[in-house]
This record gives C-alpha cells, sequence and structure tokens, in this order.
C-alpha cells in the first residue's frame, strides 16, 4: 500500500530526491520513545510543550525500521528516512559507505533521559550477533554526557575478581544488586565521553541525559532489570554467550576529547563511527567538507544557519538533520553561541595520505590512524594481495602479528576485521616482533604477513610493515612500487569484497619456534641449516624445528657425538661437526641485552640455552617506554646500556683480581628496537659497533671458512651507503665481494632476490643497484646483508632475507666465541678493522614528513655540489665526495631524506680528522643555506652532533658562506 502512495506520488518524490541531493535532509516531525525509566528533560531540550509522558529517547535521523525519521515530500505525505535513502544510496551515504553497508545507513543518533535506571544489558558484537541468529549488525557505542545529577553513575564492565559460576547464578537471585555487586559504577559529570564496545556489560544509570551514537542496531540482551515492575523479559542466555568477562577499569571506557582546529574537537573515532563536537561563537562562519560520508549533525545548544551551494536549513536546540555525502562543502552560520555534534563515518578519501612512506605506514596512531583507517589498510592490503595472485575470496592467507605499543591491540582488530572483509583469511599469531612475524609466514605457510608497529620511533607512533610472498617463493618487504599502488588501491577505495576465516595461533608458540631456529642456525652453521632447510621443505619447519628442539648437544663435541647427530638429522658424511655444535657455544660470555621495554623480551631464552650469562635492561614489555625510547642507533638512548656494560666488565675485572682460579668472562652489550629487527652492539670498553662494522667482522670469519673449505667463488656481501668506506675496503682485501645499496630493508632485500634469482637461472651477468656484478667467475649469493641502523639479513636460502635482530646478534656472538677460543675477544676483532674519522648517523628534524617534500631539501643539497664540481653517487639521495690535488679520496658527506620519519639523514667521513673537520664546515655551510618552499630553514641544531659542530664554527660563516 505504501509503495502504491509512493507511485502515485513518483513525480513530487522524484523532485524532493533532486533537491535533497544539493541540500540537507531534516525529518519533519521529532522521534520520540517512551520508556518505563525515561522522564521529561528531552521534551525540554527540543522546546515542546510537555505531555507528562516519560520519553526516555529521541532517534534522531533515524534509519532503523523500528523507529525511522520522517521526511516531509508534501502536506499530508512523508517518506520514511530509510526509503529515501534506498532511492539514492550513494548520494546520501557516499559511494564508499553504500557499498560496505548495501545502501543502509550504519550509525544512528540517539538522546537519552534516564529518569531511572537503564536494565544492566549487553550488546553484541557484529561476529557474535551473526553467530547467535541474528538479522541485525551487533552494536557498539559511544556517549556523551549532556547532563549529570551529582551521584549519577555509569555502570560500565565487569569489576575485578568476578567469578562466572557465582555470577550466573546470582542472575536468579532477586536479592542480590547485579550492578552494584559485579560492575564498576563510574561517576561521571557533563561533557564526558565513553565508549561501550560490544560485549561490555553496562547500565546508563539514573540521573544522566546522554547524547548515544551507535550502530544502526537494535539488539539488546537484558541480563537483570532492578527487579522493575511489571517485568520485562530476559535474555540471559544469549547475554551469557555474548558478555565479555574480562576485569576493567573507568579508564578503559573513557575518552579523552582532541582539539583537531580552532572550533572542531575530536570525541572519539571508532571502526564504527566517528564523533566530533563542533564549538560557535555568532559573527564567525565554518565551512565543512563531506569527505565521501553522510554526517548527522545534532545541535546541542544555540542556533545554526546551514548554507549549501542551493540550499539554507536552519538547525536549533534539540534538532538534528542529515548532510548527505553528494553536498561536498557547506557553510555553518552560528547565529547564537551554539554546540553541535557532528556524527560521521572516515572514508577512504579522508585517509592523511603522509601515512604511506616509502615501504611501510607510519604515523601518531591517534592522529592518523584510528580503527577505521586502519580496517580500510587491512582492506587494502588483502585486496592488493588477492589482486597479485588472482585469488578467490578464502584463498590466501595473511599473518598478523603486532608489537607492544598502546594502541597495537585496537589496530590489531580493526586490521584484522578489514582483511577478513577482503577475502582474505588472517592467522592473528598475538604480541611478536618482526622477525618472528617474518618467521611465521613459512611456519605456518601463509602468503603474507603484516606486523603492527613503528620500529624505533617514539611511543605514540604505530605503523604497518607488510611483507608479501611471490610467486616465485621469495617473502619480501613489499616495495616501493607496491607501496604506491597499495596507497592508490586504498585511497580510492578501490575494494574487492568477501569474508575470510580467522584462526588464533597459541601465544607465545611462535616466538617459541622462532628460538628453536636461532639456536639450530647458531649451532649447526649456515651450511648445515641450508641444507637441511631444502631436505625438510615437504615436510614443513615445524618438523624440521621439533627435531632439532629433541637434539641433546654435548658439552664438547666428539665425532662419536657428531656421528649420533648427523645421523639423525640425515646429513651426508662430508659435512664435518661445527665448532660451536655444543650444549653452549656461549659458555664464558655474559651479555648485557637492552630490550627497551619492547616485543623481544621472550629471546632472552635463546642466550641462557646457549650457555651465556644475561644482564637485562627494560626486559618488561611497556608500550609507554618509560625507559627511553627504543632506538639504539641513538647514543642518548644507548647510554643506560653502554654504562651497564662498563659496569659489568668492571666487576668481571673486580672478580678476576679478587677470586682465584675465576675467569673474566667476556662483556658484550647489544640493544634492540621495538619490534627486534635492528642490533647495535657495545664492547666491554663501552665503544658502540655499528652495523658496517660488524658486518666486517663477520665477513672476514665466513670468507675463511668459504677458503678453508676450497669453495669457488667468493662471498658475497651487501652493505648500504650511509656504511663507512672502510667496509668495502676491508670485506675486498680479505677477499669477498661488496655491492653498496641504497638504504632500506626493502631495496636490500629486493637487490638480494634480484642476484639470487639471476645465479638461479644461470645468467652471465646482472645489475644491481646501477653496477654491473659477473657472475660468470662468481656465483655466490648474498651471505649477508646490513644497515648502519643495526638491520642485518641472512640470505633467501638461509633466513628467507629475514632481517632478524636476535639472529643477527646470536651470528655476531658466535664469531667471538670462535675467537675467545683463539685467545681474542670483540675488541682485538673490532680493531683487526681499520677506521675513518666518520660522524655518527645525523637526524636533522623535519617540519614535515611528506617524502616529496623531504626529498626537495636532498635535490637542493645535491644541487650545489653538482655546481661546485663534486662527484655525487646518488644511488639513495647523495653521496658527495671530496678529493685531493692528486685526485684521490679524501672523504665524503651523505644526504639523504628518511623513508619514515620527518628527517635528513647525513653522514660525513674524512680520510683524517682534518679532512672530516673540512668537510663538515663546508657541508653544513650548505645545509644552512638550503631553503625550500615547504621548508625555508634547516633546525641544524635539531641533532646533537650537529649542534656541537656547530658551536666550534662562525655561525655566520654558515649562513652567509659561498
Amino acid at each position: 500500500r505504501q509503495w502504491e502512495v509512493y507511485y502515485q506520488n513518483r513525480k513530487v518524490i522524484t523532485e524532493l530526491v533532486n533537491r535533497l541531493r544539493r541540500g540537507f535532509i531534516k525529518p519533519h516531525s521529532d522521534n520520540l520513545v517512551e520508556l518505563v525509566w525515561g522522564g521529561s528533560y528531552l521534551e525540554q531540550l527540543k522546546g515542546l510543550k510537555p505531555t507528562g509522558r516519560r520519553i526516555g529517547e529521541s532517534w534522531e535521523c533515524s534509519a532503523h525500521p523500528l523507529h525511522p525519521s520522517l521526511i516531509k515530500v508534501k502536506e499530508g505525505l512523508e517518506i520514511p528516512l530509510p526509503h529515501l535513502i534506498n532511492l539514492m544510496p550513494e548520494d546520501v551515504l557516499g559511494s564508499a559507505i553504500a557499498q560496505e553497508f548495501k545502501g543502509e545507513l550504519p550509525i544512528l543518533v540517539k538522546l537519552i533521559d534516564a529518569r531511572e535506571n537503564l536494565s544492566v544489558q549487553v550488546h553484541p558484537s557484529d561476529e557474535k550477533a551473526k553467530e547467535l541468529g541474528e538479522i541485525q549488525p551487533g552494536k557498539n557505542e559511544a556517549w556523551l554526557i549532556l547532563r549529570a545529577e551529582p551521584d549519577a553513575v555509569l555502570y560500565l564492565g565487569f569489576k575485578g575478581g568476578v567469578n562466572r559460576e557465582e555470577f550466573e547464578k546470582d542472575l536468579y537471585l532477586s536479592r542480590v544488586n547485579i550492578a552494584e555487586k559485579y560492575l564498576n559504577a563510574i561517576p561521571v559529570k557533563a561533557d564526558e565521553v565513553f565508549f561501550n564496545p560490544a560485549g561490555t556489560i553496562h547500565a546508563i544509570g539514573k540521573g544522566l541525559v546522554l547524547a548515544e551514537i551507535q550502530q544502526t542496531s537494535g539488539i539488546t540482551y537484558r541480563v537483570w532489570d532492578w527487579n522493575r515492575h511489571p517485568q520485562r523479559p530476559l535474555h540471559i542466555e544469549k547475554a551469557l554467550k555474548a558478555l565479555n568477562f574480562e576485569p576493567s577499569t573507568a579508564a578503559d571506557f573513557r575518552r579523552h576529547p582532541r582539539r583537531i582546529g580552532a572550533q572542531e574537537e575530536e570525541l572519539i573515532s571508532t571502526l564504527y563511527f566517528s564523533v566530533n563536537r563542533l564549538n560557535l561563537d555568532p559573527g564567525m562562519e565554518l565551512v565543512q567538507r563531506s569527505g565521501g560520508s553522510f554526517q548527522v549533525l545534532t545541535c546541542l545548544d544555540g542556533k545554526v544557519r546551514l548554507e549549501g551551494e542551493e540550499s539554507v536549513e536552519y538547525l536549533g536546540r534539540g534538532e538534528s538533520l542529515l548532510v548527505p555525502a553528494s553536498l561536498e562543502k557547506y557553510k555553518i552560520v552560528p547565529l547564537e553561541k551554539s554546540r553541535l555534534l557532528k556524527s560521521f563515518l572516515i572514508t577512504p578519501q579522508q585517509i592523511n595520505p603522509v601515512i604511506f612512506q616509502t615501504y611501510d605506514v607510519r604515523a601518531i596512531a591517534d592522529v592518523d590512524l584510528p580503527d577505521r583507517v586502519v580496517y580500510y589498510l587491512g582492506k587494502g592490503s588483502g585486496t592488493y594481495l588477492r589482486r597479485i595472485n588472482e585469488a578467490s575470496s578464502g584463498q590466501l592467507w595473511v599473518v598478523v602479528g603486532g608489537g607492544v605499543r598502546l594502541s597495537t591491540e585496537r589496530m590489531r582488530r580493526a586490521l584484522i576485521k578489514g582483511l577478513l572483509s577482503s577475502g582474505v583469511n588472517v592467522y592473528d599469531i598475538g604480541i611478536s616482533s618482526t622477525p618472528e612475524l617474518y618467521f611465521a609466514i613459512p611456519y605456518l605457510g601463509a602468503n603474507g604477513g603484516i606486523n603492527i608497529t613503528a620500529s624505533h620511533n617514539e611511543a605514540e607512533y604505530n605503523g604497518l610493515k607488510q611483507v608479501i610472498k611471490d610467486k616465485d617463493g621469495f617473502i619480501t618487504s613489499i616495495t616501493a612500487e607496491q607501496m604506491l599502488e597499495l596507497k592508490a588501491t586504498i585511497l580510492k577505495g578501490d575494494f574487492l569484497q568477501g569474508e575470510g576465516r580467522l584462526i588464533r595461533v597459541e601465544e607465545g608458540e611462535i616466538a617459541r619456534y622462532h628460538n628453536e631456529l636461532v639456536k639450530a642456525n647458531l649451532r649447526l652453521g649456515r651450511e648445515i641449516w641450508i641444507y637441511l632447510r631444502e631436505k625438510w621443505q615437504d615436510k614443513g619447519l615445524k618438523a624440521l624445528l621439533d627435531l632439532l628442539a629433541s637434539l641433546e648437544f654435548p658439552e664438547e663435541m666428539s665425532l662419536l657425538e657428531w656421528e649420533k647427530i648427523r645421523a639423525r638429522l640425515g646429513l651426508p658424511p662430508e659435512f664435518e661437526p661445527p665448532e660451536l655444535a655444543i650444549k653452549h657455544p656461549f659458555k664464558g660470555m655474559k651479555v648485557v641485552i637492552d630490550f627497551g621495554n619492547g616485543s623481544t623480551w621472550r629471546t632472552k631464552q635463546v642466550y641462557q640455552d646457549l650457555g651465556a650469562e644475561v644482564v637485562a635492561l627494560n626486559e618488561e614489555p611497556d608500550g609507554s617506554f618509560p625507559a627511553h625510547i627504543p632506538d639504539p642507533i641513538k647514543a642518548r638512548y644507548r647510554r643506560q646500556l653502554e654504562e651497564k656494560v662498563l659496569e659489568v666488565a668492571r666487576e668481571e675485572e673486580e672478580k678476576s683480581r679478587r677470586l682465584s682460579g675465576y675467569v673474566k668472562k667476556e662483556v658484550v652489550g647489544f640493544g634492540h628496537d621495538e619490534d627486534g629487527d635492528r642490533v647495535i652492539y657495545v664492547r666491554s670498553d663501552g665503544r658502540v659497533v655499528e652495523g658496517d662494522r660488524t658486518l666486517a667482522i663477520q665477513a672476514k670469519q665466513l670468507i675463511e671458512e668459504h677458503r678453508r673449505k676450497g669453495r669457488p667463488g667468493r662471498p658475497r656481501f651487501l652493505g648500504e651507503v650511509k656504511f663507512s668506506r672502510i667496509a668495502e675496503e676491508f670485506i675486498t682485501q680479505q677477499g669477498g665481494e661488496y655491492i653498496m645499496s641504497p638504504t632500506g630493508f626493502a631495496f636490500i632485500k629486493q637487490g638480494t632476490k634480484k642476484l639470487y634469482q639471476a645465479i638461479k637461472q644461470g645468467l652471465p651477468e646482472v645489475e644491481l643497484f646501477g653496477r654491473r656484478l659477473n657472475l660468470s667467475q662468481n656465483r655466490e649469493p648474498i651471505a649477508l646483508a646490513a644497515e648502519l641502523s643495526g638491520h642485518q639479513m641472512s640470505g633467501h636460502e638461509e633466513n628467507w632475507i629475514f632481517d632478524d635482530a636476535t639472529l643477527a646478534a646470536t651470528k655476531v656472538l658466535g664469531t667471538i666465541a670462535r675467537a675467545l677460543r683463539r685467545g681474542q675477544n670483540f675488541i682485538d676483532l673490532d680493531e683487526e678493522i681499520p677506521r675513518y674519522p666518520v660522524s655518527p648517523e645525523i637526524n636533522i628534524r623535519l617540519p614535515t614528513n611528506v617524502l616529496s617534500e623531504k626529498q626537495e631539501v636532498v635535490d637542493e643539497v645535491v644541487k650545489v655540489f653538482r655546481k661546485r664540481g663534486y662527484p655525487i653517487d646518488t644511488i639513495d639521495g647523495g653521496l658527495i665526495k671530496w678529493l685531493d690535488e692528486q685526485g684521490e679520496w679524501l672523504g665524503q658527506a651523505l644526504v639523504r631524506k628518511s623513508n619514515t620519519q620527518p628527517m635528513l639523514i647525513c653522514r660525513i667521513e674524512g680520510r683524517d680528522e682534518q679532512a672530516k673537520a673540512r668537510i663538515e664546515q663546508e657541508f653544513f655551510q650548505v645545509l644552512g643555506q638550503v631553503s625550500t618552499a615547504a621548508i625555508p630553514k634547516l633546525d641544524l641544531a635539531s641533532d646533537d652532533y650537529v649542534r656541537r659542530v656547530l658551536q666550534g664554527v662562525d655561525q655566520g660563516e654558515l649562513e652567509h658562506g659561498d
């Protein structure tokens, strides 16, 4: 009958639809709901005459079929809002939202007046609602407190120590006050904001008036109703299945508004809705943009005029209207002091593109990575993976892990939901370091992985590191080109739809097996481990590691013991017992490890199992990083480690003097970043040994082993552009081949992969980073690759080119352990390598993290030095070289943009101190003059090292030199 009326009035309805595409959708009448616990304030708020009814709720711009808002077509004809949306879903909702929610308005705004306590209740999550056979989605909701009587409370979440069995029994006992006994009673006041996630037991207490923003769902499972008469139905059976029994506190639910403009503040941003508050004074105007999403505006105080391109509407206290997505821009003009709520959904086009760095996503989590954005990142990643694999829904698997940052768990939920919605299956491995995430991909047989981490950034940051297994079986970090494709997919909202499966892997399982891999690699050595990986490929990594974990290594290896081990592993007789294939190869070593309160604390067992005594710093995982930012490359964050190493070394010296027969232990320190893919070493005298020198130290041992076994060719090693020149000179002199790459583990992994493939294909040569490599005489792949920042990667055939700080640390300690048997220590190994005077890595802070704006600065610096006739290698930024009068190398200065942080990265090196000082003066002089549109002047003093150098240089020379 209703659709017949619509048909008869189709012309006027069509006119209305066309008008509303360019205007505002305002309900014709108030949508008040009488409830047993309601009061009279909502009528007062809306300026209505009191009726004496108990009005509990007002459903604002409601598209829910239970209480839909009505839009006036003409006198005597109104159309329910859901019907209107059905006529133009993309115009009202926005194309991305209309597609995702199948043309339905996904949020509902209510005003609630609780004269009495609401029932103790719970709303299910989307997944639980589906499991329980509900047609509607689940319900997450947020509350803005508008008014609160002095003793008003929200009952929200279970207290600690709740016994589930006792709780279930008490539900049937009328004498037990369920709310007081089991729920947190949270005192509240006006303007406070709370998030009530699905699965949370709750009750709105009496004496509260609030605005509720929720998913469009009417599912409520009533648990207990204050022994109210007449009795209302309870839904205990379903409620018990939907409830989250984890203990909670007020802090788990309270949200703190964040100012995002002079007149606007973000109250809350979730996967399901975002709510901002506008605070407006008369005489001003505020321009708003839809950003591809509908907006529900609710006037809490005052009165405003809304101006679109072709329409004007007024909004007074207690009123709401719907701004369609098709109205891309409109103006708010306050007619008196006013406060508005703006409820909407973030769309892909609202994502800040600056979060996409060269080969990962990284940003301040609570600013640019709210849940909805992370959901789109997951959806885009799943879509991209399916497309490059030409895979159907449910065919591919992705591993999701994450570190210990405070924002990681909320991001994990949103990321997984996005991946699943794109038709990709997910293994959730819980807390993981990045190397553990990498390892989980071959361990679980997955097609890719994403780790939630911001590595060495400050605590407020977070991000995503993504790796993909390609059709050739290589598992590599996403490249710069792939990141651009992924970015385009996400910002366009060009998503595939599907339904994936979720499997939660037992917490800690991946870490345990990863530890076994590291120990096996150390004891058996590179060649045997490569052989076993290949031999056990069909049986699986887990089966191999189970076997290796069952082996009993002796305190000292004998031929008889080795034969037993060799037989169990099925090794050919040509494999001789490795030097470190004993129970405690690190015996006699004391390692000081700064875990940085990050995700690597479980690797402590590796060093202990291998016989080292461990002195742990900042072992407890804590995403606030109370000791220091987890960035061991920076001296200020390494100071605690250096001081502890010196202290422990002094203790060892004292023991050796005081105790007869005591053998002094070799003291080595190292520190990790938050996600455990970087490691920096400290000698017993407190001196730092960075990635270029540890690569050279290990290279010497590998080259000697290669030569001793009579292998053809020369081992290859890969180092980055920031390395000291001495790394290349030393490795070449020892008989190895050195290759220089751009900075960035993604570039290094791609280069290692390209070389490996060329060798396997039998090619006579290959071009790598602008250099042609002859493969006819040397068919060795990359044995080790490293970065100055502490990333170290073993080759593909050994460890999938993963940058694994724990494996790297055990390899360095293994090299030291071999040296100790020859009477050398870590200092001796390091001092065998000459050194040029070199600066630490210089990090100059920039006011922007936009890649193109950072690159502009680099280009300007390169242009200046090119005009001066200096040789410049532009493999990554500019490596500017100084030559003496004979044309011999005098020194060099590197300038490049950071791919992940708002920084300019520099490093200066000279043939001697005099040359280094000369280069520093000229280089910093140029930097002091560089200016771009985005960055008028560089803050050179933002780096500690540069600031100290500048104190000895005339500032006028820097600013006015030629």
